[in-house]
């Protein structure tokens, strides 16, 4: 049998608590279920003197009516299965006030009031909830930071950081709203009809709170997008980052357009508005927290060195000046892979063979792969050191070619390859759908290219893992739209 990992030992561990925390609130609840306990604010000193009627004595009973400081306690428990009704009236120094409790005991003796699910002692499932939500938070951190150090360049790893940046924002609101309602109301707050309205009002406040990025990246994009063209002339890429920017913001714009519009005079059903605003809101913080995630792994793709050990080092194209010499965004990738070559060569005596990839463009005298090896030879790499791949148009053909070539020399071979830093991570996925594990590494460029670049790697992520993304963002958006709906009942 093979031995479980300390990661696996971990994640069992923490899986095992949670379940019985969850057991022993289930435990709890279902001994407290015929109990209810309803708390009514007053002014301190201003009650002369309170009655409790319950309509159907034979459905609920008062088991006891406490007066703490500016709070009534009406305590209620279960007697038989059926509807009733519990009128309270106070009477006060400047008049009298009544409030009505609908309350109904089901068949397995659990009070509650008519919402579905608003049963007494509801506090201890807000504290449950809040400790699974950390719990689970640790699991996918634990997941995260291995899937970073063993896969950093997949699908995977991006939605688990997606989802790991998600739940942080959810559990650190529901930390506070917790504190906030403790401290401020008690164990009178944690009800189940106010835990609904946490869920809702924790969602808009993580969509409120990720305003000043949203507007502070959109317009970094616009700035970024803007210095390109100037730069590098119009194109479609270097205006995609005004579009997205212009989605982003809008979207979160959309999120708090039913809390700016009255939609109540054109008729709309109430319910549907508040499900649909949450439906979306849900959607925009995964969209941002999956944004978040690209952004982390692209940085640390960016700044991790491969291991000196490489048989290849893989230089990606980019395209080349009509006179055959490299731009500076190329000439930066093939420095940086002599620096590699040069580094592994000083520390552990093993040379390594560059592979300069890329093709002949219809504009270019030289394919970008002769242009590089002459740029390699000028710099004192042996030419036997150089291995020219020169049929690639794109990332996805240089990794493909470059791995065939190597292929046929029948070796296990131990590679790298040498981008723009804001280029690895992408990079490195699309060298593991060639069947390479490969390792990059990113040679340093402007800033203004890193907004418009997080845009392209993650539309080309979504892109890459399309029908993956559509059938997960359609279930999250069915999901989050029938819980909204369940929510504002």
């Amino acid at each position: 049998m093979k031995a479980l990992s300390a990661k696996q030992k971990n994640i069992y561990g923490i899986a095992a608590f949670i379940l019985l925390i969850n057991i022993l609130t289930a435990v709890l609840l279902f001994f407290n279920r015929g109990e209810y306990v309803a708390y009514i604010d007053h002014e301190d000193d201003s009650v002369v003197s309170y009655q409790v009627i319950i309509e159907d004595e034979s459905v609920v009973s008062v088991s006891q009516v406490i007066d703490r400081d500016e709070t009534l306690e009406v305590h209620l428990s279960a007697v038989n299965p059926g509807i009733t009704t519990a009128l309270v009236n106070i009477d006060m120094t400047e008049g009298t006030w009544m409030m009505s409790l609908e309350l109904k005991v089901d068949v397995l003796g659990g009070l509650h009031r008519l919402h579905p699910l608003d049963y007494a002692y509801w506090y201890l499932v807000l504290a449950d909830i809040s400790i699974t939500l950390v719990l689970l938070l640790v699991i996918l951190y634990i997941d995260f930071i291995d899937k970073i150090k063993k896969d950093l360049y997949s699908h995977s790893t991006i939605q688990v950081g997606g989802m790991a940046v998600f739940l942080s924002g959810m559990v650190l609101l529901l930390l506070f709203l917790d504190a906030v309602v403790f401290i401020f109301r008690g164990v009178r707050g944690g009800t189940a009809g106010s835990m609904t309205g946490f869920f809702e009002f924790s969602f808009m406040l993580f969509c409120l709170c990720t305003i000043p990025f949203v507007f502070s990246f959109g317009i970094a994009l616009i700035i970024s997008n803007i210095r390109l063209i100037t730069r590098e002339g119009f194109r479609i890429s270097n205006i995609l980052g005004i579009g997205f920017s212009i989605v982003l913001m809008a979207g979160n714009v959309i999120c708090f357009l039913p809390n700016l519009i009255r939609y109540n005079e054109w008729n709309m059903d109430p319910r549907l508005v508040s499900a649909g605003q949450f439906s979306m809101c849900v959607l925009m913080s995964f969209v941002l927290s999956l944004i978040l995630s690209t952004m982390i792994c692209g940085l640390i793709a960016a700044k991790r060195i491969p291991e000196l050990n490489r048989d290849y080092i893989i230089v990606l194209g980019c395209g080349i000046r009509p006179d055959g010499t490299l731009y500076p965004l190329l000439q930066g990738r093939v420095d940086k892979a002599i620096w590699l070559w040069k580094r592994q060569l000083a520390e552990t005596g093993k040379k390594a063979v560059i592979v300069p990839s890329g093709g002949r463009g219809a504009d270019e005298i030289i394919s970008e792969s002769e242009a590089m090896k002459r740029y390699l030879l000028g710099k004192g790499i042996p030419e036997e050191c150089i291995l020219m791949e020169d049929k690639s148009g794109n990332t996805t053909e240089n990794m493909r070619f470059s791995k065939a070539l190597i292929d046929e020399r029948g070796e296990e071979a131990e590679i790298a390859f040498s981008t723009t830093n804001y280029h690895v991570f992408r990079s490195g996925m699309l060298s593991r759908e060639a069947g390479m594990n490969a390792q990059g590494i990113g040679s340093r460029t402007g800033w203004f290219f890193w907004p418009n670049a997080f845009v392209r790697e993650f539309a080309g992520l979504v892109y890459n893992a399309r029908k993956r993304m559509l059938i997960f963002f359609g279930c999250l958006t069915v999901l989050s739209y029938v819980v909204g709906m369940f929510l504002s009942i």
